[in-house]
């Protein structure tokens, strides 16, 4: 969500024209278009904190963040994510919780999506060779200690 933070920044740095300083603007994963599972939770009338209500699909906050054109010399570029895999194969379009289209906003100008699988596989297998290791130690530490008890007893 820190990306609708950032443009709601960038509309407010901009009102009387683009400062020197802003040189780019770069989201990562961002719900242009809000977050659905939100908008079902809004239609329900489930209490939810603000910062929820206003990343629900149409919200006020979402419309009126769009109606303010980025600085058409301010470099926008867009990075997403998708195919994220569950236990049982690949999961829906999308960061796993930003769906694909919300992440995408056409007045990107360099956008790029990144497959979070292949990403993540190598994090998975470091965390496999991790519990092995930790699993040996913990065996090593259990058979030190009942040799230490029959050599005492």
């Amino acid at each position: 969500m820190g990306g609708l933070v950032g443009r709601r920044a960038v509309n407010e740095l901009c009102r009387k024209g683009k400062p020197a300083y802003l040189r780019v603007y770069v989201s990562i994963d961002t719900p242009y278009r809000g977050v659905e599972l939100v908008s079902g939770a809004v239609k329900r009338g489930t209490e939810l904190v603000p910062s929820w209500v206003d990343v629900a699909s149409g919200s006020p906050f979402l419309t009126g963040l769009h109606k303010t054109p980025l600085p058409k010399d301010l470099p926008f570029h867009l990075f997403f994510g998708w195919g994220q895999h569950g236990e049982h194969g690949p999961g829906p379009a999308g960061d796993g919780t930003i769906t694909l289209p919300s992440q995408l906003d056409p007045r990107a100008q360099a956008v790029k999506g990144f497959d979070l699988w292949e990403m993540l596989k190598p994090l998975v297998e470091v965390r496999r060779q991790a519990l092995r290791a930790a699993e040996q130690m913990r065996r090593r530490v259990l058979r030190q200690a009942a040799e230490t008890t029959a050599s005492q007893g």
